[in-house]
């Protein structure tokens, strides 16, 4: 083959108008028609497919069918012959994704789906103690469980496999059997995706016991555990990212665990959500974080989504508590905390956007780059907390300390409670003059979201920059230096209410400079309010 047929955006291409194509001009047909399709130059029009529907078509006219009911059907009893150029092919598969229902192009004329149960029968009944697909390496699985059991998924393992993505929903968890039944295979795995993990204690047993034969994965996306597979979870020598959907309190009460008693100790990236779809808690994640070791955690990423549970601040501070005391020192990056709520929950909450002292365990992690926290009314810190973020984060890169954004699933329905809610946007305590502290000292400060008070401070306490006033320090304090320099590209006011703009703007601007490609970022920021 032509050296730029190589070239993965042709390659991707051609790939797609092969799959593209009908069932005369598929790329089935031509490997069937063409011997110049057995070079091994080819193998990688062969290397993803998102359906066996293409290795289906190896197969003789003779054998398969549709049926009245659009299944794939074996018409004839099969001999060894008829898979050989099947096997072939199968060879060259690299990364493959399953489902009984294919509904892509390339079809028969005039069918919109197939159905192929009948085939992964009788694929299972012929090759259960034959590795028919040698060299993959990822796996996408997505069919539904039955109401029997059935291993299909078996027939698609191999030893070179590293990532599967398990999509089940039903009754059963016929995957995870397959899986278990397979150690060898499951034990190279460095990527395991299981979705959608139904909440029933036969289910949350299989993924317990899954969880101790991945002894080699890196990277874990899951949900609806059990105390004994988040034990397991914690113990994992090599997992480095894992995403995770908190688990009921009933089936998995985290606080039952001991204290402190999972090192986590590779773990450098966590995505958490905390939603109704596993009925979670953040009770449930403050116990999570109380089971790390202290200062054993390796973590450099935090993302953390929180819908329709507003906590209090005292609970709020302890979870950030439990944080710092979990993380290995001058690790943690990273830290993006979002609330979610419809109008409902805001009504019935009584938290106030004062949370300044909740975020102060935050300021021992000193190698934060960016923050990010977002609840559903707006945060408020005042000018002090400003100070010492200022002088806990030197590699502060990016701060949002803001209003989220609504629930995007909001499902609420019935009548709003008559209630008046609390007051939500009482005047933020963080005045122009704290903003001096984050450009002073934050000199890699890029973007800042913050909700301010852009009252004109006192004449005294201006910098003596486009003469606004004296720059006499008061007792002890240091003078203003004549001209900040962190490279502050975007400065977000909307949530700060600004009854002079002009002014406003005039003094942000002597308080966070604009670099030269923004000189109008001051301005524009408060004049769009």
């Amino acid at each position: 083959m032509h050296i730029v047929l190589e070239t993965a955006e042709l390659l991707g291409l051609i790939c797609s108008e092969l799959a593209a194509a009908n069932a005369h001009e598929s790329l089935a047909t031509l490997a069937r028609t063409s011997p110049a399709f057995t070079e091994s130059a080819l193998d990688a029009l062969w290397l993803s497919q998102d359906t066996i529907f293409n290795l289906i078509r190896l197969l003789p006219d003779d054998l398969w069918a549709l049926d009245t009911e659009k299944r794939v059907v074996f018409i004839r009893a099969t001999n060894e012959t008829d898979f050989a150029l099947f096997l072939q092919y199968t060879k060259r598969v690299r990364h493959l994704t399953c489902s009984v229902f294919y509904m892509g192009r390339g079809l028969p004329s005039g069918a919109q789906w197939v159905n192929m149960r009948m085939v992964f029968d009788s694929l299972f009944d012929r090759f259960r103690h034959t590795v028919i697909f040698p060299n993959i390496r990822r796996l996408g699985w997505v069919v539904r469980n039955t109401e029997h059991y059935n291993p299909w998924l078996s027939l698609f393992l191999g030893p070179f496999l590293h990532s599967i993505d398990v999509a089940y929903a039903g009754i059963g968890s016929d995957a995870l059997l397959s899986l278990i039944r397979q150690s060898t295979s499951v034990q190279s795995l460095t990527h395991c995706r299981l979705s959608g993990a139904p909440v029933s204690l036969p289910a949350m047993q299989h993924v317990s016991a899954l969880l101790q034969r991945l002894t080699a994965v890196k990277e874990l996306v899951i949900s609806n555990l059990d105390v004994p597979a988040t034990q397991t979870l914690g113990q994992l020598k090599h997992l480095k990212t894992l995403d995770i959907f908190l688990p009921v309190p009933a089936d998995a009460p985290l606080g039952s665990i001991v204290a402190h008693s999972l090192p986590f100790s590779s773990l450098e990236s966590l995505t958490t959500t905390v939603d109704n779809s596993c009925g979670g808690d953040l009770q449930q994640l403050h116990d999570f974080f109380q089971l790390w070791e202290a200062g054993s955690v390796p973590l450099r990423t935090l993302q953390t989504t929180v819908i329709d549970e507003i906590p209090s601040a005292g609970l709020l501070k302890d979870i950030f508590c439990l944080l710092a005391d979990g993380c290995a020192p001058n690790t943690l990056q990273t830290m993006i905390f979002v609330l979610q709520a419809n109008d409902r929950v805001i009504r019935a909450s009584t938290t106030s956007p004062h949370i300044g002292v909740a975020l102060r365990p935050l300021l021992r992690m000193a190698s934060l780059s960016n923050v990010n926290i977002e609840l559903p009314f707006g945060i408020h810190v005042d000018d002090s907390f400003l100070g010492d973020a200022a002088q806990s984060w030197p590699h502060l890169k990016r701060l949002t300390l803001a209003r989220s954004q609504a629930d995007p699933d909001d499902t609420v329905t019935g009548p709003i409670p008559p209630s008046v809610p609390p007051p939500r946007s009482p005047r933020p305590r963080a005045t122009l003059l704290g903003l001096a502290a984050l450009a002073q000292h934050c000199l890699q400060l890029e973007y800042l979201s913050l909700s301010v008070d852009t009252t004109i401070p006192a004449p005294e306490s201006w910098p003596d920059i486009l003469g606004l006033g004296s720059t006499a320090p008061t007792a002890g304090s240091k003078p203003w230096p004549e001209r900040n320099t962190c490279p502050l590209t975007c400065f977000n006011t909307r949530d700060s209410p600004v009854t002079n703009p002009p002014c406003g703007g005039l003094v942000s601007r002597c308080y966070v400079p604009q670099s030269p490609g923004n000189q109008d970022t001051a301005y524009d920021a408060l004049r769009d309010i």
